[in-house]
């Protein structure tokens, strides 16, 4: 009978380095593949710029003068009307008002301005709400136009009443 022989130091080396080789090998080809060397006299590509695959960045709207006005209806609410003038907005532009009663925040509306409260030739934003009564008195801020905040205050202030 032949006696099994146990396998030398070097056998055992080159096995390894060879199952190192197979195992580093190939995912080291995938990452580095399309990273080939430009051969002399040919031309560069030219990347493209960042800006041309990008919309172009709209400028911010302005607020140009903010004000209210609030109305003592019969059933004892108040009908409150916040106005703005806009420079630089545009019908279909997206808008954020949040509507406040003194300091505590009412409700928050998007939408887009659009004709039934927007003159795009007068840049004049106008809405209209119904409001209990409140000694603090009413505000609203536009928060955002066309995803950004407006340049200008955009508050519109209204006093309070009388509740009593």
């Amino acid at each position: 009978m032949a006696a099994w022989r146990s396998p030398s130091a070097i056998g055992v080396f080159g096995a390894a380095l060879l199952f190192a080789l197979i195992s580093f090998a190939a995912p080291i080809a995938l990452l580095t593949r399309g990273t080939a060397v430009q051969a002399e006299g040919e031309p560069t590509p030219t990347p493209v710029p960042a800006t041309a695959t990008r919309p172009p960045t709209q400028s911010a709207v302005r607020v140009a003068g903010a004000s209210g006005t609030a109305e003592r209806l019969d059933s004892g609410a108040y009908r409150v009307t916040f106005s703005w003038r806009l420079e630089g907005a545009r019908e279909g532009d997206t808008a954020v008002v949040r509507f406040l009663a003194g300091t505590r925040q009412l409700s928050e509306s998007r939408g887009a301005l659009d004709p039934s409260v927007f003159s795009a030739s007068t840049g004049q934003l106008v809405l209209v709400t119904q409001q209990e009564c409140s000694t603090a008195g009413w505000s609203a801020e536009l928060t955002s136009l066309r995803g950004q905040p407006p340049v200008g205050d955009a508050v519109a202030r209204i006093a309070g009443v009388n509740c009593g």
